[in-house]
């Protein structure tokens, strides 16, 4: 079973994106930037863009964590019980994913 549900060159967008997003931060963080207030503003832009898509990469790769983890819960539950539970979250957490 594939251990992500994104694609590979989606993963490594997601990731380029988010790396971007904490650099833009970084740079609006500068109290230099004040005395360029033209690349404040563009700066400013591509924060308010990035925002967004850093956070769907969030909630995805906490998504997948729980997945690594319900996957193991089903994997090793002893009791029918417990594995049955895994693997309906299992399914739930797929959907979503899938969204």
């Amino acid at each position: 079973m594939k251990d992500s549900f994104l694609d590979d060159r989606l993963e490594k967008r997601l990731a380029d994106a988010v790396e971007r997003f904490q650099e833009v931060n970084l740079a609006l963080a500068d109290p230099q930037l004040t005395e360029d207030l033209d690349r404040m503003r563009e700066l400013g832009r591509e924060r308010a863009e990035l925002e967004p898509v850093a956070e769907l990469a969030e909630t995805l790769q906490g998504l997948q964590e729980e997945l690594r983890g319900t996957r193991e819960v089903a994997r090793e539950a002893q009791e029918p019980e417990l594995r049955a539970m895994a693997e309906e979250e299992l399914r739930r957490l797929e959907a979503r994913g899938e969204e």
